[in-house]
């Protein structure tokens, strides 16, 4: 059982999994956290992968007054009922996050913005200021058909890829849905195929969508993440016709969402996305991290102001 507590006073929330049908005389488990965000582990050996409980957590935390260790109850309401729990192994890791370099040479400024499908009256635009990237759009979906969507892109062999981003905010949304993200498409018609993955302030939505035919409504598969940050990292892995969506608060400490597979055809158009969901307002996603690794090669770097 992963058990949080948001608030002094407030309710406890339990979340876990079955697990095996065999009691088991003992239980490897690991408590991750990084920054507000809380990750928890089992296994049965200490040769077993790591097996995610839940989902990861939020819990604001007062980081001046941390209380860590070992804890045991009985869980039955009987005060008068001595448990005892025996410990074999215990110790607290320090995490210190990767300090990303900031190259001092300029990125690459071959993307270009297009809208994708019929906006608002206000055309969406793409402002690049060193390492900062803004997009913003007056446009209505980005989850059905037809696409509509301010897109920061490029165009791209159809070979094996990586995709990584930072969503550091999105601001003067009028709508909690407006969405930003990661785009793999065959063309930039509003119907086309695609996968992508998005985040969403709304209940920290993350949404990996494919399209798998033309004009098609998209393949869904979502997590909610109450009290995330407004900056989440999200990376979109192509193998072939199958893509894996990773989400994370901090590079490289990624948790999988989904694997979904759409065949694409043809050069590809990749790169960056946001949909308002307004088309009367106007509003503007900011991201400060992008590159696209090669399968096996070199990695080009748009953003890296991190």
């Amino acid at each position: 059982s992963f058990m949080t507590r948001d608030t002094v006073g407030g309710d406890t929330h339990g979340y876990g999994h079955s697990g095996s049908d065999v009691d088991q005389t003992s239980v490897w488990l690991k408590l991750m956290k990084r920054g507000n965000m809380f990750m928890a582990y089992e296994k049965e050996l200490e040769s077993d992968q790591w097996v995610a409980v839940y989902d990861p957590r939020f819990c604001d935390l007062d980081d001046s007054s941390l209380e860590v260790g070992l804890v045991v109850a009985n869980q039955n309401g009987d005060s008068f009922k001595r448990v005892e729990a025996q410990f074999a192994s215990f110790n607290v890791q320090a995490f210190t996050a990767p300090v990303l370099p900031i190259d001092t040479t300029s990125p690459r400024t071959v993307l270009v913005g297009t809208d994708v499908g019929t906006t608002g009256l206000i055309a969406g635009s793409s402002e690049q200021t060193g390492y900062e990237l803004k997009l913003s759009s007056a446009s209505s979906f980005l989850h059905g058909r037809p696409d509509s969507f301010h897109f920061y892109n490029e165009q791209h062999a159809n070979n094996d890829f990586t995709l990584e981003v930072r969503v550091k905010d999105i601001v003067d949304n009028s709508n909690p849905d407006a969405r930003a993200g990661l785009m793999v498409r065959d063309s930039t018609d509003p119907r086309a195929r695609y996968a992508a993955l998005l985040y969403t302030e709304n209940r920290g939505r993350i949404l990996q969508l494919a399209r798998t035919s033309y004009n098609a409504n998209p393949i869904k598969k979502e997590k909610y993440w109450p009290n995330s940050p407004p900056e989440v990292w999200l990376k979109l892995v192509k193998r072939g016709d199958t893509f894996t969506g990773y989400y994370s608060t901090i590079k490289g400490e990624y948790i999988e969402l989904s694997t979904q597979t759409t065949v694409l055809s043809g050069t590809l158009e990749i790169g960056l996305v946001y949909s308002s969901y307004d088309t009367n307002s106007i509003s503007t996603a900011i991201f400060d991290y992008f590159t696209v690794q090669e399968d096996g090669g070199a990695s080009s770097r748009y953003l890296r102001g991190v």
